[in-house]
């Protein structure tokens, strides 16, 4: 949580960490920026303005907060989605069954996805 993308190297996904990293950083810097004009604004007595850029780093705060909760949520899923099999062998089969059982019958259905 606290290093950006790194869940997502941790999970063998380098284009998503740099994606998620660079967005990150991207909202702290701006938001860092927009305090410092708001700091500045403020001392030269010009409140209305001071505001202004208050309020924008507010809500890029947010958005960093957001989109932090966003990579966190990715990193999870992607790990437990590690090992789950991907293979090109998708196929299935159908079993069907018939039988009669004290005068009523019936039809069973086996479906097999992926040849385990």
């Amino acid at each position: 949580m606290f290093v950006p993308g790194w869940g997502q190297l941790y999970n063998g996904k380098p284009l998503k960490a740099f994606i998620y990293a660079g967005a990150q950083l991207g909202y702290l810097y701006a938001a860092h920026v927009q305090n410092n004009r708001y700091h500045d604004y403020q001392n030269q007595g010009n409140e209305e303005v001071a505001e202004f850029y208050k309020d924008d780093r507010n809500r890029l705060l947010w958005w960093l907060f957001g989109f932090t909760l966003l990579s966190m949520g990715d990193a999870y899923v992607d790990a437990h989605l590690y090992s789950f099999d991907i293979s090109d062998d998708l196929s299935a089969n159908i079993a069907p069954q018939i039988y009669y059982d004290n005068g009523g019958c019936g039809v069973t259905l086996t479906l097999n996805l992926g040849g385990h």
